[in-house]
This record gives structure tokens, C-alpha cells and sequence, in this order.
């Protein structure tokens, strides 16, 4: 099954969600501290308004995980707040995520994010340990929006962890971890309009 947990701004964590066979589960728990990891910034992703990795990163866990009867040992980082699997996306509008023709997609904050402003931080990725278990990140640090913003930033993060010790092959973790959102759509004041999804699609 698919693991997740939302935490929140100052540290506040909004609940994890379970998501198994034919069950949802909610609980909430609540701390004070920023719920970002401080990992993961191995590599950067080039200031760009909506641009990508130029190829597959390995998630370089032990197995591959398994994303909805897919096997997946890469993705693909997407400067637009999300990952796909498979290809690229440049889309800079954000799509129903429950809509048919979808990429493959996990999006802690899919919205125009533009890093080019002089006071936007860049994306950053890369692998760590989490308890003991293997894992990959991504970081949207500080990010503003189209077109070059920076008025407000946003703070965000992706993490899949890998969890060998669930009888389920391929089992993995999805962490979506937010410690500040101050703009929602790439418009010039980053309010109103096609706001920003959050969430997967397979």
C-alpha cells in the first residue's frame, strides 16, 4: 500500500493517511518543529520556470517500488511542485489529478513554481536514510512564482522512503512536508485563479 503523511506549517502535522487494502486511515498528531527533513540537496535543479531534469533520477533504493502495479526505480524531477514517472512534465497549469490521461505523478504542490527571481531558492534532490530505511527527496526551498515573484515564497517538500520491512514488494512511504505556503497560482499576485493540487495520479 501507499503511505502517507501531511505535516504542516510550524511544524504542525495535519494527520498521515494509510492508504491499504480498501482502507483509509487518519490520524493526527501534533509537534513544533519545522517538519521538513534537512536531507536531500545533493543535486539542484537550475533556476527555470518550468523546467526539469534532463533524465531519469534513480531513487536508488534496493527495489523498485511498486506505484499502483507499476515498477518504478527512477522519476523524473519537476521544477513545477511535483515528480513523474516515465517522462518529463513541463506543465506549468495544474490538472485535475483525478482526470483520465494523466502522467504518472506524485505533487506535494503542483503550481507554476519560477526559481528564476533573484530571491527564489532553487530546487534541490537527492537520497538519505530515514530510520534506517532508504530514501529520496526533493526540496522546493523557498520558491517563488511565474513570473519571476518572490513577494511570497513557499516551502515544501517531497520524500519517498523505502520500506523493505512490509510484507508487501514494493511497498514505499510518501512524506508531504510543508513549513510555509504564502502563494497558491503563477499569476502576478499569486492568489486566486487555477489554484495549486496537491496529491497523485497514476
Amino acid at each position: 500500500g501507499l503511505n502517507f503523511t501531511f505535516s504542516g506549517d510550524e511544524g504542525i502535522i495535519i494527520g498521515t493517511v494509510s492508504v491499504g487494502a480498501g482502507s483509509v486511515s487518519i490520524n493526527s498528531t501534533t509537534s513544533y518543529e519545522d517538519p521538513r527533513r534537512p536531507l536531500f540537496n545533493t543535486s539542484t535543479l537550475a533556476r527555470n520556470d518550468y523546467g526539469s531534469t534532463a533524465a531519469a533520477v534513480s531513487l536508488e533504493f534496493t527495489a523498485a517500488i511498486n506505484f499502483f502495479g507499476l515498477s518504478q526505480s527512477s522519476l523524473f524531477v519537476n521544477n513545477n511542485g511535483n515528480v513523474t514517472f516515465g517522462s518529463s512534465s513541463s506543465t506549468f497549469t495544474p490538472s485535475n489529478l483525478v482526470a483520465s490521461g494523466q502522467k504518472p505523478r506524485i505533487a506535494p504542490f503542483f503550481a507554476d513554481v519560477d526559481t528564476n527571481g533573484a530571491l527564489s531558492n532553487e530546487v534541490t534532490y537527492g537520497t538519505g536514510t530515514i530510520d534506517g530505511h532508504r530514501a529520496f527527496g526533493v526540496n522546493w526551498p523557498g520558491v517563488g512564482y511565474f513570473s519571476q515573484k518572490t513577494d511570497k515564497l513557499n516551502f515544501f517538500q517531497l520524500v519517498l522512503i523505502e520500506r523493505l520491512d512490509t510484507t508487501v514488494a514494493g511497498d514505499f512511504d510518501i512524506e508531504l512536508n510543508y513549513e510555509q505556503i504564502q502563494w497558491e497560482t503563477g499569476n502576478s499576485v499569486g492568489v486566486g485563479g487555477r489554484s495549486a493540487r496537491v496529491g497523485f495520479t497514476k
